[in-house]
């Protein structure tokens, strides 16, 4: 690729992680819903178990230890963004 069309990737690569929180936040900002015991369970599951499983696969597996590092923050990042694009999207009420 170019340099131009390098920076441009770098720098959306860069803007990411911040318009996505921003944008979570503004849609959070909305309403809300009291959470059920369907919204604890799945909380729970993607902030402890999840991260756990994947503590306990890289640590059986032979995986070097960067990647492993890697895969266990990444298994501890919220994933509910995405849920809430797709509700927005499709103009589904997230109190349902």
């Amino acid at each position: 690729m170019g340099t131009v069309a390098g920076a441009s990737l770098d720098l959306i690569g860069q803007t990411a992680g911040g318009v996505a929180l921003f944008l979570t936040g503004l849609i959070l900002s909305g309403p809300v819903a009291p959470p059920g015991p369907q919204v604890v369970a799945a909380t729970g599951t993607a902030n402890v178990v999840r991260p756990l499983l994947v503590a306990a696969i890289v640590h059986v597996l032979p995986i070097p230890s960067e990647i492993a590092k890697v895969s266990i923050l990444l298994a501890a990042a919220p994933s509910g963004f995405f849920g809430i694009l797709f509700g927005v999207n499709y103009r589904l009420d997230s109190a349902q």
